[in-house]
């Protein structure tokens, strides 16, 4: 796999850990994509108006607009409804898994995590998005 395989592919991060947001940025940018970064979900609805992202990342549990509140206006929304949208959450379990998918989120990732484990279960996810797999597929 080239190491640049998002190279163009704007991505939105969104959370409130800050060190959280600067490993993953630095695990994408690493690989190519231009990344844009809020703090909550109404940073990203602002980001959402002037950028159209590949995909994104997004914590569930943030002050103002939560991650819950932010798939819900997504999902609503004509324009971006279709943007895959991939939850990052410390919870684990068939509960959580079942809330996440239910609520609109393409799927999710799970932390804490590191770098290897980051990429491997994002590549895992990416991959089972047809419009994303293809240019994968092209890149690798």
């Amino acid at each position: 796999m080239r190491q640049d395989f998002l190279k163009g592919w704007p991505v939105l991060v969104v959370d409130d850990d800050l060190d959280h947001v600067g490993v993953v940025a630095r695990i994408l940018q690493y690989h190519g994509a231009t990344i844009f970064i809020a703090s909550n979900g109404y940073e990203a609805l602002q980001i959402l108006q002037r950028v159209h992202p590949r995909f994104i990342l997004s914590d569930l549990e943030m002050p103002e607009l939560d991650g819950w509140g932010l798939i819900r206006f997504l999902r609503q929304d004509p324009k971006r409804r279709e943007i895959p949208v991939i939850a990052i959450t410390g919870h684990n379990g068939r509960d959580e898994r079942e809330r996440v998918l239910q609520a609109g989120f393409y799927q999710y990732l799970l932390k804490p995590f590191t770098g290897v484990s980051f990429m491997r279960d994002l590549m895992t996810v990416l991959i089972t998005i047809p419009e994303l797999a293809r240019d994968l597929v092209d890149e690798v």
